[in-house]
């Protein structure tokens, strides 16, 4: 995932919201929804992009 289809995907589930919770999706709704998008896509973005530790055995990332 690119960082700009973070953005797609916030207009896609506000549109989703909108579309299913019609009068009940109100400003302060979609405020809301779009303040822990946003948190939530900036957290997923940096653990994505953040630099991984490489093992001695080659290994990338999180062993488990």
């Amino acid at each position: 995932m690119q960082a700009a289809d973070y953005d797609i995907v916030g207009a896609t589930l506000l549109w989703t919201l909108e579309q299913g919770l019609g009068a009940a999706f109100t400003a302060e709704v979609k405020q809301a929804w779009t303040n822990v998008y946003s948190v939530l896509a900036d957290t997923m973005k940096q653990a994505a992009y953040a630099p991984q530790p490489v093992y001695e055995d080659g290994n990338i990332g999180l062993l488990s």
